[in-house]
């Protein structure tokens, strides 16, 4: 399968589900397309892995060059001719440097195709909610999506392998658009802000066809885009067989199976400094030191470190900030920034992906869809921030400044502790019912009503702290020890959340 030349791109069209070629979608108008898989993990693969292809072989010179790009299909001219050097790159059974992979990876035994899948237990210990073989036998289509979504995004497989550039979990941040081939032009860069990115000159053969030294010590500013963007920690060679399936993962027929995939091990190189991803949040790091004394590097991709929900990071992912004495700084993604320049009087749709890691273990698949009105990075900052900012707070004082005083209590005071974790349930709960409240709150942003909507956004906020309280509490109030305890907390979230309300009112004015 060549990813310039078949089909292999999954779309779904009102009720019709196929698969169509890298050609149909950028040379056609249709603006009903969207990738379509059942796994939103790979389908955010899928639109990254897209972006880049689109990046590599279609770089826009300018900002003026890429506007016409989104608003303009390819002819079939511009197509073919912006092809014709990438072709062996990109084909998956290719004789000397099949897309991706090695001829040699030194091992004999096929590794089940379903390691591809992040997630997907591995053991008959694992299984719960997945069948250790629900990922049998699958299309060639599925199996080179979730072969760059494991190289791209997820953790290292094991200690015998690297993880990915950016780091074992890095959140990736990408312009969300209705049609599928403006999306992948929104989230591809321009040559004049690459060449901003990525100064000199680099190699642009891709890995499988340049392949890393075992050893090797690379430096991060040798990368280029076309090895950075196809980045490959991994040696893997996947195992083709001709007969007529039905894919374990899309459901469409095939008349390729791919059961297994040949997996190198103990491929140990080392990168120095930090590539910058176009589709990922930066942070700038104070600590030169992490907690056990090793040197951390001055930039890192931003990732999931908690079970929050994505807005509770829009500051690091939306806007650029300094890096201070008392704080760190973050960068947007490339791609975020470029869409500014270019549609600053336009609402930003923005995915957010990613995976939650314990070391190499999946805890946690992510993937949100968020909207902020034209104007966001300027003049609706300030109030994007101050809605991000009241619901932490909201959570603060419900969770740590009144609820876990209740579990602990105070043995000083003669206050007994419930002695539960209510604390972190009212946590988990919170983030669950607010959710639609933020969204809707990031929208009205532009309202020139803020301050009204602000003042109706705390009141709602405070019910819900209120109600997840009682909630929480409900199983104390009839123990005589407790009532003291439940009351006296009742009384500090009220004072609390009625102090937060005045300090987002002008004035202190309801």
């Amino acid at each position: 399968m060549n990813l310039l030349n078949d089909p292999w791109i999954p779309i779904r069209k009102g009720a019709d589900f196929k698969h169509i070629a890298y050609k149909e979608l950028l040379c056609s108008e249709q603006s009903d397309l969207q990738v379509a898989l059942p796994r939103d993990d790979l389908e955010l693969a899928c639109i990254q892995m897209l972006a880049a292809l689109t990046q590599v072989i279609f770089m826009p010179a300018d900002k003026k060059e890429l506007r016409v790009r989104i608003k303009t299909p390819l002819t079939e001219q511009e197509y073919n001719a912006g092809i014709k050097k990438y072709e062996e790159w990109f084909d998956l059974d290719h004789p000397k440097w099949p897309f991706m992979q090695v001829l040699k990876t030194g091992t004999a035994d096929p590794t089940p195709v379903q390691k591809l899948f992040p997630g997907l237990p591995a053991g008959a210990n694992h299984a719960f909610f997945n069948e250790t073989d629900e990922c049998k036998k699958v299309c060639p289509s599925c199996a080179v999506i979730a072969l760059f979504n494991l190289c791209t995004h997820t953790p290292n497989m094991s200690g015998k392998h690297k993880g990915g550039l950016r780091g074992n979990a890095p959140i990736s941040t990408m312009v969300y658009d209705g049609s599928l081939r403006r999306m992948i032009w929104k989230n591809v860069l321009s040559k004049e802000i690459t060449g901003q990115i990525f100064m000199g000159i680099r190699p642009e053969d891709p890995v499988w066809v340049k392949p890393i030294k075992k050893g090797e010590k690379i430096s991060a500013t040798s990368i280029g885009i076309v090895r950075g963007l196809f980045w490959v920690p991994i040696l893997a060679q996947l195992q083709f067989k001709q007969e007529i399936i039905v894919c374990d993962c899309c459901g469409l027929p095939s008349s390729v199976a791919i059961e297994g995939f040949l997996l190198g091990s103990d491929f140990k190189f080392e990168i120095k400094g930090f590539w910058p991803h176009p589709y990922s949040p930066r942070q700038l790091n104070l600590q030169k030191e992490n907690k056990n004394g090793k040197e951390k590097p001055e930039e890192s991709v931003v990732s999931f470190r908690t079970t929050a929900p994505a807005w509770t990071q829009f500051s690091e992912l939306l806007f650029q900030s300094e890096k201070t004495d008392k704080k760190e700084g973050y960068i947007p993604a490339a791609v975020v920034r470029q869409y500014y320049d270019l549609f600053s009087d336009q609402p930003l749709h923005l995915i957010i992906g990613g995976y939650r890691n314990k070391q190499a273990a999946i805890l946690q698949r992510r993937h949100e869809l968020y909207s902020v009105p034209a104007g966001w990075n300027e003049d609706l900052r300030d109030r994007i921030t101050e809605v991000v900012n009241i619901g932490l707070d909201c959570e603060k004082l419900l969770v740590d400044k009144t609820l876990y005083p209740v579990v602990k209590g105070n043995k000083d005071n003669g206050i007994k502790g419930v002695g539960s974790p209510i604390n972190s349930k009212a946590s988990v709960l919170y983030f669950h019912l607010t959710e639609p409240l933020i969204h809707h709150m990031l929208r009205d942003t532009s309202l020139r009503e803020f301050v009204q909507a602000k003042t109706v956004f705390i009141e709602r906020i405070s019910q819900i702290c209120f109600d997840i309280f009682e909630q929480a509490t409900r199983p104390y109030v009839h123990k005589p020890e407790l009532i003291g305890t439940v009351a006296l907390a009742r009384v500090k979230l009220k004072r609390l959340l009625k102090n937060l309300k005045e300090q987002h009112t002008p004035g202190g004015v309801a």
